[in-house]
């Protein structure tokens, strides 16, 4: 059987919005570029439009989700997995088994085109919950992708039962997919992982983009997207205030950060005429082109696990990079691989990060760094994952 032609149903509430939605819908588009066909089962709550001859898109209604103490004690007495969609969930369960049935979409899907492969792609955790509901109705092979690990490091563990709910889908999972090697030996602390079922796959990178030398004449720094209240925007600020006073015209740029959580720090640091904060664009591609650097921030955890998708997007493009990274980290790992082109500063304080911003401002690239840049990246390609992703399904052992 050529499993590049493996009907692959992919159960995720978002597709093409938040994190999570958008690394999905990269993953969708990259199996349909390699020839896989696609049924998305997702919800309302997906950003919708994409099409594709070999994708069906199932949209099913999220509503109702309250009231959710009601929908977890019905889930208990059922003997079901509580979670936060849990109609949506039983609405994706019941493709395909009762066309007339109440499943708050559009239309149901034909026993017949049920997708040889069931993929349960988190977060949110009702996703794995609605894809091991249908893999067990229609006997289908399970795949479960763990987008984050369970419990988050430095966050209080999960409730016993709901650790027992993840063990009893994984148990009955064919294969298990972690973006990384390093949260694979994080997840096994807590769960217990098969070592033959557990495998890395990489985030999609967009394709390399190389940008014309259109840099501002005053350093511009770059920090796209979101800030949240784990990362520490308040050491990078105090890192940049630092950096100011020996280049007084250098400018840090915030795109798509939440005002409310940056600003009262960066007027309390007095820095306000050297940083600005733009609104979301979806067209981030000015704001790069005049770029000096693009800035990450990560969590500063004692098991630094994470591999975020905005560093996989910042070094496939030809900018220099700075990451503040926890020492050890897989971003550390890789950055370290193109230190022409990238900083990485490992000590959370001020003053390390000033230096960080300095030895930036310092690299002078050419274009063969970014070219090896981009040959470093080729594991991220779409082409590479999908090619990872159909050798996970061919030691499945599936029979068509």
């Amino acid at each position: 059987m050529d499993d590049t032609r493996l009907h692959i149903g992919i159960v995720s509430v978002l597709f093409d919005a938040k994190p999570e939605g958008v690394c999905t819908g990269r993953l969708l588009r990259a199996l349909l570029e390699a020839g896989f066909k696609v049924t998305l089962f997702t919800s309302d709550k997906a950003k919708l439009g994409f099409s594709h001859d070999n994708l069906i898109i199932k949209v099913i209604s999220s509503k109702p989700r309250e009231p959710r103490s009601l929908f977890k004690l019905i889930a208990r007495l059922s003997g079901q997995i509580p979670n936060n969609f849990y109609i949506w969930g039983r609405r994706v369960a019941k493709q395909g088994i009762d066309s007339s049935s109440d499943t708050g979409s559009d239309s149901n899907i034909d026993t017949a085109d049920m997708p040889d492969v069931i993929y349960g792609r988190a977060w949110p955790h009702a996703s794995l919950v609605a894809a091991y509901q249908l893999a067990i109705r229609h006997t289908r092979p399970l795949i479960l992708h763990f987008s984050d690990p369970f419990p988050p490091p430095n966050e209080s563990l999960a409730k016993p039962k709901f650790m027992q709910d993840l063990q009893q889908m994984l148990d009955y999972a064919s294969a298990l997919t972690i973006t990384n090697a390093e949260t694979i030996e994080y997840q096994s602390r807590y769960l217990s992982l098969d070592s033959d079922k557990a495998h890395v796959l990489p985030h999609v990178a967009p394709p390399a983009k190389q940008y014309l030398d259109s840099v501002s004449e005053n350093r511009q720094f770059h920090y796209i997207g979101s800030a949240g209240h784990k990362r520490p925007m308040d050491l990078l600020l105090a890192g940049f205030k630092l950096h100011l006073q020996q280049h007084a015209e250098d400018q840090l740029i915030f795109v798509g950060t939440e005002a409310a959580l940056i600003e009262p720090l960066i007027k309390s640091l007095g820095i306000s005429a050297q940083v600005e904060i733009m609104p979301f664009s979806n067209q981030l591609d000015k704001f790069i082109a005049q770029s000096s650097g693009l800035i990450a921030v990560d969590t500063n955890v004692a098991d630094p696990i994470y591999t975020p998708t905005k560093i996989v997007e910042y070094l496939n493009t030809n900018k220099k990079v700075l990451a503040i990274t926890p020492d050890g980290s897989p971003v550390q790992k890789l950055l370290r691989e193109c230190s022409q082109t990238s900083v990485v500063v490992a000590d959370y304080h001020a003053e390390a990060v000033a230096t960080g911003f300095s030895n930036l401002a310092s690299l002078a690239p050419q274009a063969s760094d970014y070219d090896s840049r981009f040959a470093l990246m080729q594991p991220f390609s779409a082409s590479s994952v999908a090619s990872r992703f159909a050798d996970i399904c061919a030691g499945l052992n599936l029979k068509k």
